[in-house]
């Protein structure tokens, strides 16, 4: 939000005079006047003789008069006319409590691409939810349970937002025929292997079943008559089940000979060991030797993505990592209100630089038509030939397009920076302290870069800083039979029968020596 802020001078004085003396102007009681453009000032006469010029109200860029303490909407924007504790008149600009957020109306949610945006006070939009394929809505930072997966909505912070599944714990799991078991349950298959469905769906052999139905641990045998029955764990995580001859002689005859694993895959589908395959569209699969399935790395569109890497493809980040045993694939969307500066990542160096509207691979086009331009906040963007979005420029507070890399001066003397690379797939407009226009030089001339809250001297007697919302006037400096004086901005210092004031005159800074109002008896 923007704001404009003007400190206005109220003066009081006790004299034989029926008038009040203004700026070097001569006013009645009750007389209203316009100050420095945006400001509405009476004149008060008491029966004694003293006079004050008082502030009542304030004048919108339209000239509609705002009363001290209330508030017009003018092209969008709402002027608010505010008195500080400490007396000051403000002439503050806004934008509307229930401002529409684009094509948006306030208190509106609508989805783009599995997530909900909410348009709250101010015009300000923020994701409130996501959405699954089934369009399953999850809140912000919470979860839900869909078929095989816990699907969570995660603020990462920094405007980045994640829909992210995981395979649930108690998952179940598919036989080689394709009946479906519970997490936690065993069942018997290929006659002596009992299996198990363990966490996340995994198929374990747990023990081996004897031909009279005993079970048999892993590793051990069972005497059975003359038969030896044994379950043995291979070196390559498969397990046998052997039955032998008790007599000497006989021992190498195998009755029962090795199980050759197989891996169920989430869609039931059975694999053999050593097998791969592309499941869900992004995963290279493999089958162990231990009949689990392993992700070997992931896939988009034929190009593999190794573990803990990432690509950018179409104006997105897509990533394959690894967490907690687990591998997730996803594609990143910045969501960033750019209208909002409490929104946007900011950040300082010593160079007194902040980020004020910053984007990153923003989501493709964003619903233009290629070839078409728009604004976003304080960037230019277009939709290129790829239907990708790029940035182009930025935009000032006056609408004109600043081009990349280039330097622009708001009218209150805020230094901005149109920060984008060639590329165009990102873009941020970063505050760099003030302009000092007093050298007649361009914006993109260094030596007129001033620091945030430097000071310099313009005129020899004033003196200026540069501070948040530009060049402001800092103190004044003059000479008096007493020698050097200074004063701050807004403050004023009788010496002898002259009364110095340093202030704004038509918005600009000012310094003045008046003849002074009092009696110099006084």
């Amino acid at each position: 939000m923007g704001k404009i802020c003007v400190f206005a001078i109220v003066l009081t004085f006790a004299a034989t005079s029926l008038a009040c003396k203004f700026n070097g102007n001569t006013f009645k009681d009750k007389d209203t006047w316009i100050e420095n453009g945006a400001f509405v000032m009476e004149c008060k006469m008491e029966p004694t003789g003293a006079w004050q010029a008082l502030v009542i109200g304030c004048k919108s860029p339209n000239g509609t008069t705002i009363p001290s303490g209330e508030a017009v909407t003018e092209d969008g924007f709402e002027y608010a006319c505010d008195r500080n504790a400490e007396g000051a008149t403000n002439l503050r600009r806004r934008v509307p409590e229930k401002a529409n957020c684009r094509s948006h109306k306030f208190g509106e949610a609508w989805t783009e691409n599995q997530f909900e945006y909410t348009c709250f006070e101010h015009g300000i939009f923020r994701i409130t939810a996501c959405f699954t394929d089934k369009q399953t809505r999850i809140a912000i930072n919470s979860s839900v349970i869909e078929d095989q997966y816990v699907m969570r909505c995660l603020d990462l912070g920094n405007g980045l937002h994640q829909l992210r599944g995981e395979i649930h714990n108690k998952a179940y799991c598919i036989d080689q025929n394709g009946v479906k078991h519970e997490h936690g349950t065993s069942w018997t298959e290929d006659t002596h292997f009992n299996r198990t469905c363990t966490e996340g769906g995994k198929v374990v052999i747990s023990n081996c079943i004897s031909s009279s139905n005993k079970s048999v641990a892993i590793g051990e045998q069972f005497v059975e008559g003359s038969i030896i029955q044994k379950c043995r764990a291979q070196p390559n995580g498969t397990v046998w089940f052997q039955s032998e001859a008790h007599r000497k002689s006989d021992r190498s005859r195998v009755v029962n000979a090795q199980l050759v694993l197989t891996c169920t895959d989430s869609d039931g589908s059975l694999h053999k060991v050593g097998e791969s395959w592309i499941a869900e569209q992004n995963f290279n699969k493999t089958c162990s030797p231990d009949g689990s399935v392993k992700i070997s790395n992931c896939v988009l569109e034929s190009v593999e993505i190794a573990l803990d890497t990432k690509i950018n493809r179409n104006g997105k980040t897509y990533r394959c990592e690894t967490a907690k045993g687990a591998v997730f694939f996803r594609a990143e969307f910045i969501s960033l209100n750019l209208d909002d500066k409490n929104d946007v990542a900011a950040a300082k160096s010593k160079d007194n630089f902040e980020v004020v509207n910053s984007i990153e691979q923003a989501p493709p086009c964003m619903g233009h038509q290629p070839a078409s331009e728009w604004t976003f906040g304080s960037l230019r963007l277009r939709c290129d030939a790829k239907s990708e979005t790029e940035v182009i420029g930025c935009v000032s507070e006056d609408g004109d397009i600043v081009p990349k890399k280039e330097y622009y001066a708001s009218t209150a003397g805020v230094l901005y920076l149109c920060e984008v690379p060639d590329d165009g797939l990102s873009g941020q407009l970063v505050r760099k302290g003030c302009f000092n226009a007093t050298s007649g030089a361009s914006a993109n001339d260094v030596r007129t870069h001033i620091a945030k809250y430097r000071t310099w001297f313009k005129n020899d007697n004033l003196e200026l800083r540069c501070l948040d919302e530009g060049v402001r006037l800092f103190r004044c400096h003059f000479n008096t039979d007493s020698g050097p004086q200074r004063i701050a901005a807004g403050g004023w210092l009788k010496s002898a029968n002259t009364l110095h004031v340093c202030g704004t005159d038509s918005g600009q800074p000012a310094y003045a020596a008046l003849p002074s109002p009092f009696d110099a008896n006084q």
